[in-house]
């Protein structure tokens, strides 16, 4: 029962990802192509306040329908673990954002040593809808701070992780998750992989090493972009 049931789980969360992020690009793409958006104030702000609310939306969207979807994998089984082993899961939540620090660290000394600068464009966006507003910095604290972890946890570290482990193992699935996770957050620079990939690995296995306990990388997640937003904004 448990080897049928997990697959179709966790093909059941990719395909509401993908199909939720697709109807929001063709929905952004329909507004470009049958709207007259000359007869609108297409200031950077106005550009960057769009973007910020169909970000959000589309956040809102994935979050209710991956929760419900997983609702008795996340109340019945998650959260009694969690708070069974509360002690411990701290501990991890905070050594694992330690551990996500320090990587980012080394990863960024990596690619200043060969040469690469800049940033992804992940955060070019969001770094650029900062700056478009205090409406806008909220909606993209929302999205990037609370629902973004939620989502990409669920689909990373619980759906990604879980398909390849059951053909390959937990250390091929730490590897391929983390891959996914980066490739996500680059569109037209892959080399800024390099970025995130270290990122993936410690979300990975620190998911692996709680138990498969998928609160715990959700936890991490929630501090490292709290940490990112706050430093992005101090720096703006």
């Amino acid at each position: 029962m448990t080897k049928t049931t997990k697959p179709v789980t966790n093909f059941g969360v990719i395909l509401i990802y993908l199909a939720v992020f697709g109807v929001f690009i063709f929905l952004q793409v329909f507004a470009v192509l049958f709207f007259d958006l000359t007869a609108i104030d297409l200031t950077e702000a106005n550009v960057q306040t769009f973007g910020a609310i169909t970000t959000l939306f589309m956040y809102i969207t994935m979050t209710v329908l991956l929760i419900y979807y997983l609702r008795i994998y996340l109340l019945k089984n998650q959260l009694p673990i969690f708070f069974q082993r509360i002690h411990f899961s701290i501990s991890l939540i905070f050594l694992g954002l330690f551990l996500m620090f320090m990587t980012s660290l080394l990863a960024g000394a990596f690619m200043q040593a060969i040469g690469i600068d800049g940033v992804s464009d992940n955060q070019a966006a969001i770094e650029a809808m900062l700056g478009a507003g205090w409406y806008t910095v909220l909606m993209v604290f929302i999205f990037s701070v609370f629902l973004a972890p939620i989502v990409e946890e669920l689909v990373f570290r619980k759906a990604i992780f879980g398909l390849v482990t059951e053909k390959t193992g937990n250390l091929a699935a730490i590897f391929i998750s983390a891959l996914f996770f980066a490739l996500i957050h680059v569109i037209t620079d892959p080399i800024m992989i390099l970025s995130y990939f270290p990122l993936g690995l410690v979300l990975g296995f620190m998911y692996y090493y709680s138990g498969k306990v998928i609160l715990v990388p959700i936890f991490m997640h929630f501090g490292w972009n709290l940490f990112a937003i706050t430093v992005a904004l101090l720096v703006s």
